[in-house]
């Protein structure tokens, strides 16, 4: 077989075998302007409170005021602090493609970003109610802040690509985009002094080893797909049953009732409205 009929074989079954991505509708916004006392909601709605589990830490101190999440590492080994993208802790992010946000943190400082990430039980299992069926895969490779901004003491805007945290910590394999537990902020080295935290979005895009999809949903899309009516899910259920986002999905176990499909995209006119969003 001739070299280029090999390469050619190769680049199809990397394709085959990569997730397919149709890029998010929207940026995904998951920490914006919190009000002081209030918690952030992992679905991107209204604050929730401590008990949905949206945030949580170990060895820092941690709260919200100015609409800025306020962390103070305690111990630089192992303190960390890490918010949620949606509360079952299996968010699908294989639609997206970088980290934005805006932070604050002393001159000279450092701190690392992993990503939690959980095995496919937590498609059909609620992580968050149940850690224990849950396993854990590997977390994602630790990216150092000051490989995209050195902290000034200033308010600075990070831009992170997926790409930089594709390979897995421990030095096997790369990330599933599709099993999602949380993102984490961790090693830091400014310890007792402040860090600031505001405005994270995830911007829409496709992460790596996803194939870009501009094709309509076709009848056969597997579990938690995103799809616009039940005959295009092998598990006949277009639901928004536990999908946090608010999108529909093929949602494997859904109440038959709630298998109704996205309804109809309005052909009315596009007049412009203006909306007010509570954080």
């Amino acid at each position: 077989m001739r070299l280029f009929q090999v390469l050619a074989l190769v680049a199809a079954l990397n394709v085959a075998n990569a997730q397919t991505c149709k890029p998010a509708a929207s940026d995904l916004i998951t920490l914006q302007n919190v009000p002081a006392g209030g918690f952030p909601n992992p679905s991107g709605g209204p604050p929730v409170d401590n008990a949905k589990g949206s945030f949580g830490g170990e060895n820092v101190n941690f709260k919200f005021t100015g609409g800025y999440a306020e962390v103070v590492p305690l111990v630089t080994s192992t303190g960390y602090w890490f918010f949620k993208f949606e509360s079952r802790e299996c968010w699908d992010a294989t639609g997206y493609g970088s980290f934005e946000f805006d932070f604050v943190a002393p001159v000279g400082a450092k701190f690392e970003m992993t990503l939690t990430v959980h095995t496919s039980a937590c498609l059909v299992n609620d992580c968050a109610a149940n850690p224990g069926s849950c396993p854990r895969a590997s977390d994602s490779t630790y990216v150092d802040i000051t490989k995209y901004v050195v902290p000034n003491g200033q308010i600075q805007h990070a831009v992170i690509p997926f790409s930089a945290f594709n390979a897995n910590a421990d030095g096997k394999g790369t990330v599933d985009w599709r099993y999602i537990k949380d993102f984490t902020f961790i090693s830091f080295t400014a310890i007792g002094q402040t860090h600031k935290f505001n405005n994270f979005i995830v911007k829409k895009g496709c992460a790596p080893g996803t194939v870009l999809s501009t094709a309509s949903p076709v009848p056969g899309l597997g579990d938690w797909a995103f799809c616009a009516k039940n005959s295009d899910c092998t598990n006949s259920c277009c639901s928004k049953q536990y999908s946090n986002d608010g999108k529909y999905k093929c949602t494997p176990g859904g109440t038959p009732s709630l298998c109704t499909g996205a309804p109809p995209t309005s052909s009315t006119s596009k007049t412009s409205t203006s909306t007010t969003t509570t954080p």
